[in-house]
């Protein structure tokens, strides 16, 4: 982790958002903030939930098909995770 850029990875959204907190909690203690519009979720395999959601601070997070981090663009193939693009992406950068 940097200290503008973290993934944080659970098996269940109740577990993320949990993580989330402590992460705002740090913050707070530590004069850190947290930009929600800059934050990306993503679900791998299939959700229960029809729009599952996070909350930062006051900020409602919602999922993405595909984020970027540190250059790597993670998405999906199939139902699993993957940077497989992110070859793609440099490859077509260059």
């Amino acid at each position: 982790a940097f200290a503008d850029d973290l993934i944080l990875m659970s098996p269940n959204l109740h577990q993320v958002q949990s993580l989330v907190n402590e992460c705002v909690e740090f913050g707070k203690e530590h004069c850190i903030k947290f930009n929600g519009p800059k934050t990306q979720f993503l679900v791998s395999g299939v959700s229960p939930l029809p729009n599952p959601q996070i909350l930062l601070e006051t900020s409602v997070v919602n999922t993405k098909t595909e984020m970027k981090h540190l250059g790597f663009k993670w998405g999906f193939k199939g139902k699993a995770l993957t940077l497989d693009r992110h070859n793609e992406s440099r490859v077509s950068e260059m």
